[in-house]
């Protein structure tokens, strides 16, 4: 509705109200991270599945247990890397509302969280059904996993910056100009040619 009174606004009275493009944005962030959570939790992302109706219920319950496993990891993944860029990114204000960009940001840890509980929930809705096996596999897969992403979240930090500079410049360093000129950027380069005023921009 938001966006129909923009467009009535823009095109058929010329005007527009300030920051509310933002608003939409924003909007569409929370109907997303909120959406896709609700989704899981009933099961109704698009999904094709003419393939895995025709397994047997045993097969099937290993393919639905592989979907949560994949989820789990995929918002977990998200769910860190999010605090690390709303750690960085989220006091910046939004040009138009003026709003820090953690109003937009923030929902998207959120949205992760309630998918991994909504995946808690599917898995508890197979082991009530008291299959054994695919209780194991849940067991097996979910080590898996977990050490997976422990290794790969401490491989990861290992390569981060310090959190302080080092007391001494390393020897290899040197004095370089304001805007690294005699650094060799390392991928391929090519300028707009551009002339203005008689003069090559």
């Amino acid at each position: 509705s938001i966006t129909l009174v923009l467009v009535l606004l823009r095109y058929v009275f010329n005007q527009s109200i300030t920051g509310a493009n933002e608003i939409v944005t924003i909007l569409f962030i929370y109907t997303t991270a909120l959406g896709s959570a609700v989704s899981i939790g009933k099961n109704e992302h698009i999904s094709i599945n003419v393939f895995i109706n025709s397994l047997s219920p045993k097969n099937y319950n290993r393919i639905k247990i592989l979907q949560l496993l994949l989820l789990v990891i995929l918002h977990t993944i998200i769910f860190f890397y999010c605090l690390g860029w709303i750690d960085k990114a989220g006091g910046y204000l939004m040009p138009a509302t003026g709003f820090p960009r953690i109003v937009a940001i923030g929902i998207i840890p959120i949205g992760c969280l309630l998918s991994l509980i909504y995946c808690i929930k599917n898995f508890k809705n197979i082991i009530k059904n008291r299959d054994i096996a695919s209780m194991k596999i849940i067991i097996k897969c979910s080590v898996a996993v977990f050490g997976s992403l422990i290794i790969a979240f401490s491989a990861a930090a290992a390569d981060r910056w310090p959190a302080e500079p080092p007391a001494e410049a390393p020897a290899d360093w040197g004095p370089v100009s304001a805007n690294f000129e005699e650094i060799d950027y390392p991928y391929p380069v090519q300028f707009l040619k551009l002339r203005r005023f008689e003069q090559d921009m």
